[in-house]
């Protein structure tokens, strides 16, 4: 007989599909709720603030009570059946994002969480784990999955496409769980330098201090350059000098902008130190730099951008 409430790993060996049955936020003053539990997956995001979540296994009177202290950045995922109870103390209010999802025999439901398996070694590790509570770090990527899929329920219901939208957010949602729980069960040094890598990817260009980095992070200053060390074979501002004189070389190849402009847009205070820097980390000036490579084609393989990572560990 079949369990008319399935797990997560129940529905991936069954080949169910996700369906959505509830999604709502809200900000939490102070908050008690008594246990329970219910027939769906939920995903609970902490978008500001701190709050705590009780988790009992499979039955209100199972010995043993798991608490979960959710941060901001952070979220858990609460597979069907497992009772919880959502605490906010008075004092630290916290603005939480839920999402309640119901595994269904649909095929209107779009892809099942099996054919999505059998394509995913992360999403299969994961339902082989059938772990009642997941609680993990988002670098944004399931925050933006989450609110494209609020979006496409509240302004997009009626679209043509809407069901095709609606089953591949919900792919790409699983998808990015699966890889979350990779990443943290990963080493977890290469996991902060992961996180620091993306964050400074996004803000080089705003200056990024190393205490603004590793506070993104979550970790001690001096650790994250320790890891960026053993890692990289660099420190944190290197990295973000490097990614300014990538930036510049890139456009001393595709713009007319003066070298000045350049050095300004690179975040250069003057041409001097800018052309200093260049000169060390290319081993020409910038002007020369142009004149030799304006008029050929970057070759394959040649580095100028940073594409990729490549993380050794020093043990």
């Amino acid at each position: 007989m079949t369990d008319p409430f399935p797990t997560f790993a129940q529905a991936v060996r069954r080949n169910l599909a996700p369906r959505l049955d509830a999604f709502y936020g809200n900000t939490f003053q102070s908050y008690d709720m008594s246990f329970h539990g219910h027939s769906r997956m939920e995903i609970m995001l902490a978008l500001t603030g701190r709050c705590r979540i009780l988790v009992r296994s499979r039955a209100p009177d199972a010995p043993g009570t798991r608490e979960i202290r959710l941060r901001e950045g952070e979220f858990v995922f609460l597979d069907a059946g497992t009772f919880h109870r959502l605490v906010v103390d008075p004092g630290h209010p916290c603005r939480l994002f839920m999402l309640e999802i119901q595994a269904v025999e649909d095929p209107a439901a779009g892809p099942g969480l099996g054919d999505l398996a059998r394509r995913s070694a992360a999403l299969a590790a994961m339902a082989r784990r059938e772990a009642s509570c997941l609680h993990l770090r988002d670098s944004g990527e399931v925050f933006s999955c989450v609110n494209q899929i609020q979006q496409e329920e509240e302004f997009h219901a009626d679209d043509r496409d809407h069901d095709l939208m609606r089953q591949t957010l919900f792919s790409l949602l699983f998808l990015r769980i699966a890889r979350a729980l990779e990443e943290q069960a990963d080493t977890p040094g290469i996991t902060h330098v992961r996180n620091a890598l993306r964050h400074i990817g996004e803000t080089y260009d705003l200056h990024p201090t190393v205490e603004e980095v590793a506070r993104h992070v979550g970790i001690h200053p001096a650790h994250l350059q320790r890891l960026f060390r053993a890692h990289l074979g660099e420190t944190v501002l290197g990295r973000v000098q490097r990614l300014r004189l990538e930036k510049a070389a890139m456009m001393l190849l595709e713009s007319d902008l003066p070298v000045v402009d350049i050095a300004v847009h690179a975040g250069f205070n003057s041409r001097q130190g800018f052309g200093l820097a260049f000169r060390r980390h290319f081993g020409v000036p910038p002007a020369i730099f142009r004149k030799q490579r304006g008029s050929q084609a970057i070759r394959p393989g040649e580095r100028i951008l940073v594409r990729s990572e490549t993380f050794t560990d020093p043990d």
